[in-house]
């Protein structure tokens, strides 16, 4: 997935970007969290800057609070 390096992404990015992961990849939300932050991330959560990272965690506690499917 092409990220363009301009601005931050969003917690709704992640979600969509995780529900992704859920149905072609993933077989749990720590599953697609994992993936996450190796594939997209290069395993460096600042790697697109703090507002980003931040984005990424609120996306993760919604999902993990919805058993995101």
């Amino acid at each position: 997935m092409p990220v363009n390096h301009g601005g931050a992404l969003t917690k709704e990015f992640f979600l969509s970007y995780l529900r992704l992961l859920l149905t072609t990849r993933a077989g749990s939300i720590k599953e697609a969290e994992d993936l996450t932050i190796d594939i997209f991330f290069k395993g460096n959560l600042e790697m697109y800057g703090l507002e980003t990272k931040l984005a990424f965690e609120q996306a993760m506690q919604e999902a993990t609070k919805q058993d995101l499917k």
